[in-house]
C-alpha cells in the first residue's frame, strides 16, 4: 500500500508549521488533506535560509591533502560530460568550478567528497551570468537598480571596467560601518548561492586591485590612478571589506571558503595583507603570463615568494598557468616543477589550454613528500652553484631556471632520472586519456631559459587509480509550482509540491527514501511518514523516520501537496534517498534535492 501511495503521490519531505506549536509539541499533519489552510504561522524572512544549518546540506567537503602528490583543481569542467569522463573527472579531479548542480550531483555519484566553487565576481557587477542553483542567471536587474551600490568618481559617473564590462561596486567604508547596501547584500546572497548550489566555497573573481587599476577603467576613479591614494584609501577598504566576507563565512559555520582571485602576485608597491584577504585564493598567470610570454626572474621570484608565504599559512591556493597550447612540454614541466617548489598541504595545480576536459602526465610525477617544510624566506631555495631553484623530495628533486640564459649543470652529483611528459591534453568521451611519462638516466643537466625539470631517484610509480565505485542511488527531483532551486509566491498564492525519481542504472537498490521540511524563520522540522503523515522534530536528524523503505524506481512526477496557501516566510522542501537501514545518513553516500519557496 506505502509503495502504491509513493508511485501516486511522491515522497519528498514537506513541512508545515503551525506559530501556535513549541518545539517539545508533536503534531501529526495528514499530507491529503493539506489544501486550503495554512495550519498556522510558519516563519518569515527569506533571508535566514542563509543561517539555516542542514547537515544533510549544508556543510562544505573536506579540501585533500597535497603534501605527497600533486592534486588538480580544475578551472571549468565541460557540461553534459560522458558517463566515462564523469567517472576520469571524479577519481584524477579534486574539484572545479562554475557547475550547475545537476552537473555537480552526477560527478559526486563517483566520489562524494568532489569540491565545486560557486562563481562569481567579487567586486564588480554586469550583465555577466552565473550559476544559480541549476541554472546560469544573473542579479543584473536588482543590483543595476540601485546606484548607491556603484562606485561613482568625481563627475558621478560610474567606475566601468573596460576589457570585461563590468562597473565597479562601493565597498568604501568610514568609522567601522560600510558606506553603501552592497557589501551586505554581496555576503548574504552569495552565502545562500553556495548553498543552493550545493557548493564548498567561492571564487570571488576580480578582486585585486590588478584587475581594475591604471587604465582598466573608462571612467576610472582617481583611487585606481594614483598609488598613493590606492594605498591610503582603496586597498584598506578592500581589506576591510574582504575581513567582513571572511568573518561572516566563519561565522556561518558550514565551512565555505572564499576564495578571492589574488592576481598574478606581482605588483610591488600592492601594500594588501594577502594572508588576510581571505582563506586562500586563486594565482592567475601562475609562473608565467601564457603562450611563451614569460615573466622577468624577478616577478617570477616575487610571485614564487608571496606564495610560499601564504602556503605556509596553510591557505587553500589554485595555481593556474595558461599553457596556450597542449604540446607546449617546455612550460607545461616549468609550471609543474614552480608549482612543486611552493607546493604545501593545500596547494593545487592547473594546466589550462581551453580544450575541454583536460588533463596531462605531469599531475601523474611521484616525487613523495618533501624532505622540509615551505622556507620562510623563498630566496634560501636558490641552489648558487648551479644557478637554480631547487627543492628536495622523498624521490627526487626539482629544479627551476625562471631567468633569460640557460644554466648548465656538469654535475648533479648522483644519477638521477630525468621525467618528459608526452600526451596529455583533451580527454575524450570514452574516457580514454593517453597521455604518459618517460625517463631518462643522466648525471648532468642544461637547463634551458624559462624552464624545469624534475629528477627521480627512482621510477617506482605507484598503481594507477582505480576508478571510483558509484554510489548507485539515482537522481531525486523535487519542484515548486513546477520550478526547480527557487520559487516565489505572491500571498496568498498556493503553493503544489512534486517529486520525482529518476533511478537509472540504480534501479532495484535498496534505500531509504526520505522527505524533510523547514520553516526558516522558527528554524521548525516536519518529516513524512510512511503512512504519508507530517511529524513535527527538533531538527535532530536521528528522530526522522523515512517516508518509504524499497527498491529504486522511475517515479514520475507526483503531486504531495496541491494548492496549498502558506503564511508569509521562507520555506525550505527536501527529498533525499540513501542506503536502506532507517537511518538518514547525512554523511553519505546520499542523493537529494531541495527547493526553496518565498512566499512574500
Amino acid at each position: 500500500m506505502i509503495l502504491k501511495a509513493l508511485k501516486a503521490q511522491a515522497i519528498v519531505g514537506k513541512r508545515e508549521r503551525n506559530n501556535s506549536l513549541h518545539k517539545n509539541h508533536t503534531r501529526t499533519i495528514d499530507a491529503s488533506r493539506c489544501r486550503r489552510t495554512a495550519g498556522g504561522r510558519l516563519a518569515t524572512r527569506a533571508a535566514a535560509l542563509l543561517m539555516a544549518v542542514w547537515p544533510l546540506l549544508a556543510q562544505a567537503r573536506p579540501w585533500p591533502d597535497s603534501s605527497d602528490r600533486i592534486v588538480v583543481f580544475a578551472d571549468q569542467l565541460p557540461e553534459s560530460m560522458s558517463t566515462q569522463q564523469r567517472q576520469f573527472s571524479a577519481s584524477r579531479l579534486a574539484g572545479t568550478q562554475k557547475m550547475r548542480v545537476s552537473e555537480i550531483r552526477a560527478l559526486r555519484v563517483y566520489n562524494a567528497d568532489f569540491l565545486c566553487l560557486h562563481y562569481q565576481l567579487g567586486l564588480g557587477c554586469g550583465a555577466h551570468p552565473f550559476i544559480i542553483g541549476d541554472e546560469w542567471a544573473s542579479d543584473w536587474d536588482y543590483v543595476n537598480s540601485r546606484e548607491s551600490f556603484f562606485v561613482h568618481n568625481a563627475s558621478s559617473a560610474r567606475v566601468h571596467q573596460t576589457a570585461w564590462n563590468w562597473d565597479l561596486m562601493d565597498i568604501t567604508s568610514s568609522g567601522g560601518s560600510f558606506n553603501t547596501a552592497f557589501p551586505e547584500y554581496w555576503i548574504t546572497s552569495c552565502l545562500y548561492r553556495v548553498a543552493l548550489n550545493e557548493n564548498d566555497g567561492v571564487f570571488a573573481d576580480s578582486f585585486t586591485v590588478d584587475s581594475y587599476s591604471f587604465g582598466q577603467c573608462n571612467p576610472s576613479h582617481e583611487w585606481l590612478e594614483n598609488i598613493d591614494l590606492c594605498r591610503n584609501n582603496w586597498i584598506p577598504s578592500l581589506q576591510t571589506y574582504a575581513a567582513a566576507i571572511k568573518n561572516r563565512f566563519d561565522a556561518d559555520g558550514r565551512n565555505f571558503l572564499f576564495l578571492p582571485n589574488l592576481g598574478a602576485l606581482i605588483t610591488s608597491w600592492d601594500t594588501t595583507d594577502y594572508n588576510r584577504l581571505g582563506h586562500g585564493g586563486m594565482i592567475e598567470s601562475f609562473c608565467f603570463w601564457g603562450n611563451d610570454s614569460y615573466l622577468s626572474a624577478e616577478d617570477w621570484a616575487l610571485q614564487m615568494a608571496n606564495i610560499n608565504t601564504l602556503a605556509r599559512s596553510n591557505q587553500v591556493l589554485l595555481c593556474q598557468s595558461y599553457i596556450g597550447a597542449v604540446a607546449n612540454y617546455r612550460d607545461r614541466m616549468f609550471a609543474t616543477a614552480s608549482h612543486l617548489l611552493i607546493k604545501g598541504s593545500r596547494t593545487y595545480f592547473f594546466m589550462l589550454a581551453d580544450e575541454g576536459l583536460e588533463y596531462y602526465p605531469e599531475y601523474e610525477i611521484t616525487l613523495g613528500r618533501a624532505l622540509s617544510g615551505l622556507p620562510s624566506d623563498f630566496n634560501n631555495l636558490w641552489h648558487p652553484a648551479w644557478g637554480v631553484y631547487r627543492r628536495d623530495y622523498t624521490n627526487g628533486i626539482v629544479l627551476v631556471n625562471p631567468g633569460g640564459t640557460e644554466a648548465a649543470i656538469s654535475s648533479l652529483g648522483s644519477q638521477y632520472w630525468l621525467v618528459s611528459a608526452s600526451g596529455g591534453g583533451a580527454v575524450p568521451s570514452n574516457g580514454e586519456y593517453t597521455g604518459s611519462l618517460s625517463y631518462t638516466a643522466i648525471t648532468s643537466l642544461t637547463l634551458a631559459a624559462h624552464s624545469g625539470a624534475i629528477l627521480l631517484a627512482s621510477t617506482n610509480n605507484p598503481p594507477p587509480t582505480p576508478t571510483p565505485t558509484p554510489t548507485g542511488l539515482g537522481t531525486p527531483v523535487i519542484r515548486a509550482n513546477g520550478e526547480t532551486n527557487e520559487v516565489s509566491i505572491n500571498h496568498p498564492g498556493a503553493a503544489s509540491i512534486t517529486v520525482e525519481m529518476n533511478a537509472g542504472e540504480s534501479a532495484g537498490v535498496e534505500a531509504d527514501w526520505w522527505a524533510l521540511a523547514l520553516a526558516h524563520g522558527s528554524g521548525e522540522w516536519y518529516y513524512l511518514d510512511g503512512s504519508m503523515q507530517w511529524h513535527l522534530f527538533s531538527g535532530n536528524l536521528a528522530e526522522c523516520r523515512p517516508a518509504y523503505q524499497g527498491a529504486l524506481f522511475d517515479l514520475p512526477a507526483a503531486t504531495i501537496l496541491s494548492g496549498f496557501i502558506l503564511p508569509r516566510g521562507g520555506y525550505s522542501f527536501y527529498f533525499g534517498v540513501d542506503r536502506r537501514d532507517g537511518t538518514l545518513n547525512a554523511e553519505g553516500p546520499i542523493e537529494y534535492d531541495s527547493v526553496y519557496v518565498v512566499v512574500q
